[in-house]
């Protein structure tokens, strides 16, 4: 395979995957009542994050701060 095609091979495959890293959610008082009442109905942690696209460690945030 020609360094050129190889290249183009990568950038395909690049373009393809997910991103590696969650960007930042701003933690907004919606977001948090809506997480909140989430945790409350029983939904498993996976299911909140794919439904709000939040990381784990927002979610702790919001589970874990002060009212």
């Amino acid at each position: 395979m020609s360094p050129i095609a190889h290249m183009v091979q990568q950038m395909q495959q690049a373009a393809t995957r997910p991103a590696r890293r969650a960007t930042s959610a701003r933690i907004t008082p919606e977001l948090r009542r809506d997480v909140l009442a989430a945790l409350q109905q029983g939904k498993t942690v996976r299911e909140i994050r794919e439904t709000f696209g939040i990381s784990h460690k927002s979610l702790v945030k919001i589970r874990d701060a002060e009212p």
